[in-house]
Order: C-alpha cells, then structure tokens, then sequence
C-alpha cells in the first residue's frame, strides 16, 4: 500500500507541474499574440483592412487571459474546499471541475484568436 501513495503523491505532484505550466503557456501565448498583432498592424499592414477581424481576435485573447486568471481562483477555491473536506475525513475528494472548464475555454479561446489572427494577417497582405 505504500507503493501506492507514494505512486499517488508522484502523480499528485507532476499533476501540478503541468497544470502550472498550462497556465503559463496560455497566459504567454495570449499576451505575445496580441504583441505580434499590434507589430504586424505597425510593421506590415499599418492601414488594415478587416479590422473586425482583428477586434474579434484581440476579443478572444483578452478572454482567453481573463478565464485563465478566474481558472486561478477556481483552482484555489477547490484546494480550500479539498482541504477541508481531507480535515473531516469525508472520503473520496472531488476534483475541481470548474477549473477543468475554464482552462478548456481559455485554450479554445485563445485557438479561435490564433485562427482569426491568422485570417486576419492573410487578409491584410
């Protein structure tokens, strides 16, 4: 049974990791495309054409860094709640299902900003 929880806490722990440097990962992909689109609109295409493209690509990143940062407090919030519920010995602990959620519609989100940029980009050379 040892060999379990110790398998377990292995597991527990790169569960974290990864969860950590998803978070990251988005937040650095959102924050540097909306830098690359505002280069591009410098550099490239300064008089764009399709600029509800654009809009609609800057839209999906500010919702991707916003739902990635409530994916935070929802993240904490459920390790409070874990915590008290190990505290009263209450059996099987829940993940947070919450937080698996915002971290699928930030990732989509920041997806369907890549794609609309990327439409954006083609449409403006």
């Amino acid at each position: 049974m040892d060999e379990q929880a110790d398998e377990r806490r292995r597991l527990t722990n790169l569960h974290e990791k990864v969860t950590d440097s998803f978070d990251r990962a988005i937040m650095t992909l959102a924050g540097g495309a909306l830098g690359i689109s505002i280069a591009f609109i410098h550099n490239v295409a300064p008089h764009p054409r399709h600029t509800r493209v654009l809009g609609c690509a800057w839209l999906s990143f500010a919702l991707s860094l916003l739902v990635i940062l409530a994916s935070f407090l929802s993240s904490e919030r459920a390790v409070v709640k874990m915590v008290a519920q190990l505290d009263q010995d209450a059996g099987e602990i829940p993940r947070g299902k919450l937080t698996d959620w915002f971290n699928w519609i930030s990732a989509g989100a920041l997806i369907f900003g890549v794609v609309l940029l990327v439409i954006f980009a083609w449409l403006n050379l």
